[in-house]
């Protein structure tokens, strides 16, 4: 059996686990899903790669695909029919494509949100909120990719920031928005439970 198929697939299988298990509010299992799956679906493209290079003597080409099918197609409106014929003739691969993606992008977001001058003020103030504390005790994670926006307010003349994550804790899990204003430094403005 190919052993990139097998790291792939349940590279993707952990990868929507995750998100169905952070809906179904399952910790720690989704924070173990979210931190396994990336580096199972790196393993497995690379051993694709591999395999691919193996078989074939070349490194995989999007270009070499596409002209392919359109050889295959020749006499029809090539770019439509090689477009919808490559997502047909090649749907697992697509989708298999489109999780990976999805799961880069994910980990490249929760990771720079995690180190940012915002979250870092906002986990500091939530670490130290009583009555979150007293509600599922001490915070033990913040989300798998908490809801983030910053925008500039005219009616105060500052920048304001809003964070929407669920707070997994000793006793139980909440949701959280935190609001947040910059003065000279990002400072927490107000909490509310969802």
């Amino acid at each position: 059996m190919k052993k990139h198929i097998v790291f792939i697939f349940i590279g993707c299988v952990l990868s929507i686990l995750t998100f169905v298990f952070d809906w179904k509010n399952i910790y720690p299992l989704t924070i173990w899903c979210f931190y396994s799956s990336l580096p199972i679906l790196i393993v497995g493209v690379v051993l694709w790669i591999v395999y691919f290079k193996n078989k074939t003597g070349r490194f995989p080409s999007l270009d070499r695909l596409i002209h392919k099918e359109r050889e295959k197609h020749s006499g029809k409106s090539a770019t439509h029919v090689t477009m919808f014929s490559l997502l047909i003739d090649n749907v697992f691969k697509f989708w298999t494509f489109v999780v990976i993606a999805v799961m880069i992008l994910v980990h490249v977001l929760s990771f720079s949100l995690n180190k940012s001058e915002v979250f870092m003020t906002a986990k500091e103030h939530l670490d130290t909120n009583i009555e979150i504390e007293s509600q599922i005790g001490k915070i033990k994670n913040y989300g798998i990719v908490p809801a983030f926006r910053t925008f500039y307010s005219e009616t105060t003349q500052q920048k304001n920031a809003e964070i929407n994550t669920k707070l997994v804790g000793e006793k139980g899990i909440v949701k959280v928005k935190i609001k947040l204003i910059q003065k000279l430094d990002w400072q927490v403005d107000t909490v509310l439970f969802n």
